[in-house]
Formats: C-alpha cells, sequence, structure tokens
C-alpha cells in the first residue's frame, strides 16, 4: 500500500531486526520507500546504497577490517577482503549470499548512479529495493548474532566450548549427571 511505503518502508522488517537496526539505516530506508513511490527511482536506489554502506561498513568491522566510512574504501578494499575470507571455508565467515548481493550492488545500480549513461528504471528500482531489504535483514541478522557471540562472558564461551567438545567426543553416546556422577550411555548397547 502507498501509505506504507511512503511512511513505514522499514515496517517490512522483523522486530528483531528493527531492534538491531541503526536508527539512520532505517531512515534511509523511509526515504527510499518514499522516493520509490513517488516514481523517483534514481533516489531511491541512493538511500538503499547509503543504507547498505553503513551497514557493510559495521559488517567490515565485524570481521576485523576497521570500520571504514569512505564509499570507496568500503567497496574497493572491504569487499573484496570480505569476498576474499568468504572463500576460506572456515565457518563463522561473511556470508556469501550478502556479498553476492554487494558485488551485484556495486556493480550495477552504484555504477549507473554514478553515469547519467545508464539510468535506473522504476521496475528497476522496484527490483532493487526488495533485493536490497533481503540483504539487510541478512546483515543485520549477522551482526546481531555476532554481538550476542562477543557479548559473552569469557567462561560462557569456555562452557559452550567444552559442551561442543564432549559432544563430539562421544558421537552420539547420551550423557547425563545423576547424583552429581556423569554417566554415559552408548546408543549401541
Amino acid at each position: 500500500d502507498t501509505y506504507e511505503l511512503t511512511e513505514h518502508a522499514d515496517n517490512q522488517f522483523s522486530e528483531e531486526t528493527l531492534r538491531v537496526m541503526p536508527e539512520h539505516v532505517r531512515a534511509d530506508i523511509r526515504a527510499a520507500g518514499r522516493a520509490l513511490a513517488f516514481g523517483l527511482s534514481e533516489a531511491c536506489c541512493f538511500h538503499l546504497v547509503r543504507a547498505s554502506e553503513e551497514l557493510l561498513s559495521r559488517y567490515s568491522a565485524a570481521f576485523g577490517g576497521g570500520s571504514a566510512t569512505k564509499s570507496n574504501v568500503l567497496w574497493h578494499e572491504a569487499l573484496p577482503r570480505l569476498i576474499a575470507m568468504s572463500k576460506n571455508k572456515n565457518a563463522g565467515g561473511p556470508d556469501q549470499r550478502i556479498l553476492s548481493m554487494l558485488s551485484d550492488m556495486e556493480g550495477r545500480i552504484r555504477t549507473a548512479l554514478h553515469s547519467a549513461e545508464q539510468p535506473i528504471n522504476i521496475n528497476d528500482a522496484t527490483i532493487f529495493f526488495n533485493t536490497t531489504s533481503s540483504m539487510i535483514s541478512l546483515m543485520v541478522e549477522a551482526l546481531g548474532k555476532m554481538n550476542k557471540s562477543q557479548s559473552k562472558t569469557a567462561p560462557q564461551r569456555a562452557q559452550e566450548k567444552l559442551i561442543d567438545t564432549q559432544s563430539a567426543a562421544t558421537d552420539g553416546d547420551d550423557e547425563y549427571a545423576e547424583d552429581g556422577e556423569t554417566i554415559t550411555r552408548s546408543k549401541s548397547a
């Protein structure tokens, strides 16, 4: 509905996502929604790129890249570094879905915003609005998870690691405590 798009474009996100999302990112999403509702395709894309750059800066910082604030540094240094990190198959690296969407954004939309030769039509802006919303949801969710894991105390992280190690060591055995003793029951028995 047009009213929702012009006034509350950020309401498309879950409550959990909105709790973690920075207010100025929400403001850019609302501005993008207004621009889209009024047929201002390039303005819509501009606000979405700006919202994405803020999250890209935070995402890069979360993976040890520092928080770059200049647009060119984000797109030409931080994003390629994150892409290289994602190719390392270790768990906990950057999400390849997010990086793919960011690369597409940089190659198609951001380039078009800097070139009068490649105008952005309303259909492209609508598609970009929807795909960028999905990417923003993924990024905010990932940043929220990283913040939660970083806010755990060292003893909590050690406890989780111990539990993971015990789970791997038992290889499907059941463990439970009975009167302070740990009893292991093999499933093969």
